[in-house]
């Protein structure tokens, strides 16, 4: 019996590791290309005197905001 209970914590210790392990490398892969903290702005062309910017706000490689909005240029 002591030894299906220790086959059994292994295989859930074994699941949980692999589970772990593959959100952690899913976020890293998908953040990746984010910085950590920060944030970037992307402007449009100026189109008679206003042109869109899309701003975007990282917190630990996550996009927490995607604000727009239209500057003057």
């Amino acid at each position: 019996m002591k030894r299906i209970n220790s086959l059994l914590n292994a295989k859930k210790t074994v699941l949980t590791a692999l589970l772990i392990f593959t959100f952690v490398f899913g976020f890293s892969v998908q953040a990746s290309a984010n910085p950590i903290f920060g944030g970037s702005t992307e402007a449009g062309g100026c189109n008679h005197g206003t042109r869109y910017v899309k701003r975007t706000i990282y917190v630990f490689w996550i996009a927490i905001d995607n604000g727009s909005g239209w500057e003057g240029c």
